[in-house]
């Protein structure tokens, strides 16, 4: 893989974990806005809401926003776009933070000026931030999208057979709501080339399957979005937008993600969940069980993955 190559990986991958935080930003903006306009407006004077919590997970975003910004080098159009895409949300949850903290600081006592008018105000600004970032995030998923379909196209030529592949796994992503999901099936559409470069094992493993491409892409982001719903943490709105999100790409992935479950459960409250999740999406593609040659470092490799 040559330097624009790796840059370009590089900057997939970063667009990936950029989106992991958007998830995590709109679980604080849906907590404040998310809600019937009289009971926000009867609550947002009063301590009904943990406002300075929020705050201090805006702020811990905002840190992990800044490492990604230090980790962008790539001076192509997707990088520049990703660049600015990274900045101008980290300027929205900027914004969103110093409405929380001016909340929290009312509650308090401690800034009695701060009325509803400065409030709205505030709210204006921080929707024409929503708005800019949101544009820059279409023109971020285009270039990623450009690029999985340029890929796709030179993995299928360098081949002496043609891949079966889910039909247009990559085009579901406009109609998936949650960035999880969006980004799972980036990774699953990207990723295969540069993991069998690394791990020969995944050949061996895809030769078993009739279907290797459309079997990877459909276990990969079952395997992810069902590790990701598994999570104590994750909020129950996320959890059954995630469910929405999956079975608009197939109807039988919450089913595939039940199986998981029960596959993890059987192993015990001592499992080792990343490299199980590996192995069952490795043993279905297969469709027996890998070798332990083949598993030993493939399956917790996939694991991680997905742990992203």
């Amino acid at each position: 893989m040559n330097n624009d190559a790796q840059r370009m990986q590089k900057s997939i991958e970063l667009s990936i974990s950029t989106g992991v935080i958007l998830e995590n930003y709109i679980v604080v903006h849906d907590k404040l806005f998310v809600s019937p306009w009289k009971k926000l407006m009867r609550s947002i004077f009063k301590n009904a809401y943990p406002y300075d919590q929020m705050a201090e997970d805006l702020a811990s975003q905002q840190v992990e926003l800044y490492d990604i910004s230090e980790q962008i080098d790539d001076p192509s159009l997707l990088g520049d776009t990703l660049r600015r895409y990274v900045n101008t949300l980290s300027d929205t949850i900027v914004t969103l933070k110093e409405i929380c903290s001016n909340l929290s600081q009312k509650n308090l006592g401690k800034n009695k000026s701060y009325s509803l008018t400065d409030y709205q105000a505030d709210v204006a600004c921080y929707q024409n931030c929503v708005h800019t970032y949101r544009a820059i995030g279409a023109q971020l998923n285009e270039h990623i999208k450009s690029i999985q379909l340029g890929t796709r196209k030179n993995i299928k030529s360098s081949e002496s057979s043609e891949v079966p592949h889910l039909p247009g796994t990559h085009n579901k992503i406009g109609e998936c709501e949650t960035t999880l999901v969006k980004a799972l099936i980036l990774a699953a559409t990207t990723l295969s080339s540069g993991i069998s470069d690394e791990y020969p094992e995944l050949m061996s493993i895809l030769a078993k399957s009739k279907h290797p491409q459309s079997d990877w892409e459909f276990f990969f982001i079952s395997g992810g979005a069902g590790l990701a719903m598994r999570h104590p943490e994750c909020p129950e709105p996320l959890r059954k937008r995630v469910l929405d999100d999956i079975d608009i790409i197939d109807h039988q992935m919450t089913t595939a993600v039940e199986n998981m479950y029960v596959f993890l459960d059987d192993g015990g409250d001592d499992i080792d969940i990343l490299p199980a999740i590996g192995m069952w999406v490795l043993w279905n593609i297969g469709q027996e069980r890998p070798s332990h040659e083949e598993s030993k470092s493939l399956a917790p490799a996939i694991g991680l993955i997905l742990n992203k």
